[in-house]
């Protein structure tokens, strides 16, 4: 049966689950308190959702869904910054990795560790100073390293993650409007 995951103007996360007869059941999530401008969902092994929202609250929210449809909430500390994209990955194991950006020249890359700490690690986004990141993409390769593709107007970036956890940028060219 499907299952679906809205966010609302109100901040609230809506999850909405199909039943035997092709109708839904709403269950709704609370703790935002301005719009939800962005949400990835993952289901585990056991079919048990984990929700990621950012909101116009600047939270970034962890919701992990419990045997009896009761979701956990875990905020995330640390993010300062309005967030306007994420991408979330997670791992076998359940733990995530986060890479969002907003209005500042930063990029934070946010992991879970085991037990649930987190660890935060920063780039510079952008020599283009004040404008709004307008797109982000997270891939992970084979060995479980990072590429990241941010951009911002007409400046887009790759960021290559090395063994040894260091980040290489290169500045893509070409994508100016004619």
């Amino acid at each position: 049966r499907r299952i679906i995951v809205t966010g609302n103007q109100d901040g609230g996360i809506r999850v909405w689950r199909q039943d035997e007869k092709g109708g839904f059941q709403i269950q709704e999530l609370r703790a935002h308190d301005k719009t939800v401008r962005d949400l990835q969902v993952f289901l585990d092994k056991a079919g048990r959702l984990t929700i990621v929202s950012g909101a116009e609250d600047r939270n970034l929210l962890i919701w992990r869904e419990q045997e009896d449809r009761w979701f956990m909430v875990q905020p995330v500390a640390g993010y300062r910054d309005e967030i306007r994209k994420f991408q979330a990955i997670q791992d076998d194991e359940g733990e995530l990795t986060i890479v969002m950006g907003g209005s500042m020249d930063v990029i934070q890359i946010i992991k879970q560790g085991k037990g649930g700490s987190f660890s935060i690690k920063e780039l510079k986004a952008s020599d283009v100073t004040g404008t709004p990141l307008t797109g982000l993409q997270v891939m992970q390769d084979k060995n479980g390293l990072l590429n990241i593709v941010s951009s911002r107007g007409t400046e887009i970036k790759l960021w290559e993650e090395d063994l040894a956890g260091r980040f290489q940028v290169r500045t893509l060219t070409g994508h100016a409007r004619r």
